[in-house]
């Protein structure tokens, strides 16, 4: 990337930065030209698309919350299976060895 370059986006970047516009809802910068669009739309930047995706966000983390509930009780019946599993075995471990010793 030669000086030219570098410049060119330093300005490019500066630009961007005197054409955003600060939403009067959630504070966050918004590009004059997405602002233009929303507003000739008549829609609020963080208004209705925001508010969809946020319940989208909360649906979805309500549902691995759920998924990682199940995925514990399966482990835990997993577990307690294992553990009755050990005791079983050794229970037949002594009785073989009293068979063995009579």
């Amino acid at each position: 990337m030669d000086l030219q370059q570098i410049v060119t986006e330093i300005k490019y970047s500066i630009f961007q930065r005197q054409h955003q516009r600060t939403c009067a809802n959630c504070g966050r910068e918004v590009p004059l030209d997405v602002q233009l669009v929303l507003d000739e739309l008549g829609i609020e930047h963080c208004t209705e698309i925001e508010r969809e995706a946020m319940e989208f966000e909360r649906e979805a983390m309500e549902m691995i919350r759920r998924q990682n509930e199940e995925v514990r009780a399966m482990m835990q019946i997993v577990q307690e299976r294992r553990e009755a599993t050990d005791r079983f075995i050794e229970q037949m471990r002594e009785w073989f060895r009293r068979s063995a010793n009579q």
